[in-house]
């Protein structure tokens, strides 16, 4: 289990960013198939990574989620006058 959070629990194997801890939960990707989904400075460094592993460009399959803004509502007063 890796603990991307402030204060992980004594004696946690793998902590920090996941991109930077790859390398020490994994020596070689080659021949595995690797899902990231995230934002996509994230997805974009653990892909990297992850072909530096030996992963195949093939096998890295990514789904990156951007941020949106939320949603706005009018007000009681500027819908009454629509």
């Amino acid at each position: 289990m890796a603990y991307t959070g402030e204060d992980p629990p004594d004696g946690a194997k793998f902590t920090g960013r996941i991109p930077d801890m790859l390398s020490d939960a994994f020596a070689d990707l080659s021949g595995h198939r690797i899902f990231i989904a995230g934002s996509p400075d994230f997805v974009d460094a653990s892909a990297e990574v992850a072909r530096l592993l030996g992963a195949a460009s093939a096998q890295i399959f990514v789904e990156r989620y951007h941020p949106q803004s939320p949603a706005v509502t009018a007000s009681p007063e500027r819908l009454a006058r629509s």
